[in-house]
Formats: structure tokens, sequence, C-alpha cells
């Protein structure tokens, strides 16, 4: 099977990150006030788990639930809203997919399963505590290909009126990957490749999860083929509404600011920035890419509002 490298760059340039093999995992310092809670949150439950490694799994048997809780409600806990009912990630995959010159890609959550450990519910609707776990396939689609994972997820947050109050920790994991190829040539060509071996964990912490994220801070460890990798991503939104997304690791090390990306209204606009660093002995050129309402511009004075 072959990874389109656009969706998951670290099947290619594993091999030349030799600082995870026995080095401690510094993980990012945020100077966004936001994401300092956020960022301290998963670095514990990260920490922990890289202590102490267990796999993740789902109580045997679910706590009955206390009142009638829609799908779509658990769903927003969980960080599991499909793409086409989220207008914030609908209009940020078609907005890229235009910007790239790629088809755009949807992203389903199917054959979702729960077990719920804890819930309490008033006047019909869940309030206080909760915690579940959620098993389910994430399904990346595009008109080219279709990449297909199982996921296991544990959701913890406090409720109010039904909805997410303060922040949704999730902490998940994932341990297939398959890629289906629409093109008839690609299919073939790529019917007989071993399958790759990979696994995810996933650390997260979310405020206003679901249709908003006003802030997100997740780390992944990810293992290919025996291979390592620690990756961050985070997300906040300026008051003045510009989105902020930032990534850390590779070419460095897991604490390594890796790029940073601005959106408004679900467009690109402003400077792209990759922060260069080293791959394996060969530096890497730091560069700027220049958006204006999701359209690539040439100019020395890039906006940055």
């Amino acid at each position: 099977m072959r990874i389109p490298t656009r969706h998951i760059p670290s099947a290619t340039l594993l091999a030349t990150l030799p600082w995870l093999c026995g080095a401690a995992l510094a993980l990012p310092t945020l100077k966004e006030p936001a994401l300092q809670p956020l960022m301290a949150a998963v670095a514990a439950e990260f920490t922990q788990h890289m202590a102490k490694p267990v796999a993740l799994a789902a109580p045997k048997e679910s706590a009955p639930w206390p009142c009638t809780v829609p799908q779509a409600d658990l769903d927003v806990f969980a960080d599991t809203v499909d793409s086409d009912n989220s207008p914030r990630l609908k209009a940020e995959f078609l907005n890229d997919a235009r910007s790239g010159g790629m088809p755009p890609i949807k992203l389903s959550y199917t054959n979702k399963v729960l077990t719920l450990v804890r819930a309490r519910c008033e006047a019909g609707k869940l309030s206080g505590p909760l915690e579940f776990w959620m098993a389910y396939d994430m399904v990346n689609s595009s008109t080219m290909f279709t990449l297909r994972s199982q996921q296991l997820v544990r959701v913890r947050a406090n409720a109010r009126d039904g909805k997410p109050d303060g922040v949704v920790l999730i902490t998940g994991s994932s341990r297939t990957l398959k890629t289906i190829y629409t093109d008839p040539e690609m299919a073939q060509a790529t019917a007989n490749e071993p399958e790759v071996q990979f696994s995810t964990l996933i650390f997260k912490a979310i405020t206003d999860p679901g249709q908003d994220r006003t802030a997100l801070v997740a780390t992944s460890h990810t293992v290919i083929d025996s291979k390592p990798s620690v990756t961050t991503s985070t997300r906040f939104v300026r008051p003045d509404g510009l989105v902020v997304e930032d990534s850390y690791g590779l070419f460095g090390g897991p604490a390594h600011h890796l790029s940073r990306r601005h959106r408004r209204d679900g467009k690109l606009h402003g400077p792209e920035q990759t922060f260069g660093g080293m791959m394996g002995d060969t530096p890497l050129p730091p560069s700027t890419v220049c958006w204006q309402e999701g359209e690539r511009i040439l100019t020395l004075t890039c906006p940055s509002d």
C-alpha cells in the first residue's frame, strides 16, 4: 500500500529522524495563552503514557445512559463531526483544494460503537462530568483515493445544557490504515505492495470542539514500519477572527516549530511559513508563501490581518 505523502508526510521521512531513538521527548512550549492550559493537559497525558505504555481498550460493558443523547451531540464532544455537517471543515477543505489545485477532501466517521463510563443529565440533557469511549472508522475521501483507518477514542469532558463546557480531553489510537485508489492503473500498481505497519496514539485537548475549535492542541506518537515520530498541531482563533495553525516536530525534534499558516473565513490568508530544520545531516532552509483570500500572491509585504 502506498500512502499519499501530502496526507501523512512522516511515511517517507521517519528514517531521517535518529534523534527519536532513546532520546527524551520534549514537547513544544507554546506562547499563546489560550493554548497553554491545553498543552499542559496534553503533555501530562503524553508523559504518563510514555512512562508506562498500555494499549487503549474500552470497558467491556457500557453503563446505562441516564437520558437519550443524540449521536450528533456526542460527535461534538468526540470531535467526530463529518465535514459535510461542519460548515467550517467543509469550507476549509473546499478552499484548500482550490488553493492547491486538487480535488476537495471529505472526512466522515462511520460504524460508531459507544461505551459509556459515566454521565449525568438534567432536564433531559447532558450536564456534569462525562466520559465515554467511541470506536469508529475514519474515512478521508476524494475523487482520487479513499483513506480509511479504524479509531478508538476515550472522551472526557464536562457538559452543560448538552454541550461541552470547558476543555475536552480526547485520547485515541489507530492501528489500521488502508488506501484505495480510484484510478485503475494506480490501484493495480499498488495492489501487491506490502501493508505498512502503522499505529498512532493521539492526545488532544480542545475548546469548542466539533464546529468551531476555538483552540486545539493535538500531539501524535506515530510508528510506521517500526520507525517512530512525535508531532504536535495547534490551532487558535485571534480576537479579530484570524485562525492561526502551527505544526511542530520532524526535522529537529518534537519541540521544533515546523510551520505556521493563517486562515480567514476558511481561506488561507497571510504568510504560510516553514521554519526549516535538519533532515539527517542536510539543512532545510526556511520558506514563506503568501496567501490573500485563498489565492497565492507574489509580494514582499504579505498581509497578516
